[in-house]
């Protein structure tokens, strides 16, 4: 254990003329380069974009596009008041639309 105090110790002896916030900051830069590096060489460049593409997917990045070509037309006696709403829990596009006469309608 005396080896991981004394490595310590030189670790940090670069920074004892700062005071302890700026050897902080400076600490934290150094860790968060360190694992950026770590990460870069050990990870799997293409299954990390696989996957970010799909959580935006997920989010309706991509599902925005579905719901702006989406429509939906009725005949005429029929209004549709709202434009659709994605659902995701049950995938469903919901309009609000208003019957303007009484009678058989097509959507």
């Amino acid at each position: 254990m005396r080896w991981f105090s004394n490595s310590l110790d030189l670790t940090l002896s670069p920074f004892r003329t700062l005071s302890p916030a700026w050897a902080l900051l400076l600490l934290s830069l150094l860790a968060g380069f360190l694992m950026l590096l770590i990460f870069r060489y050990t990870s799997d460049h293409q299954r990390v974009k696989e996957t970010k593409n799909a959580i935006k997917a997920h989010l309706g990045d991509e599902k925005i596009e579905l719901l702006e070509k989406a429509t939906l037309e009725a005949s005429s006696g029929v209004t549709i008041e709202t434009l659709p709403l994605r659902i995701p829990l049950t995938k469903e596009l919901n309009w609000r639309i208003r019957a303007q006469t009484v009678g058989l309608h097509k959507i």
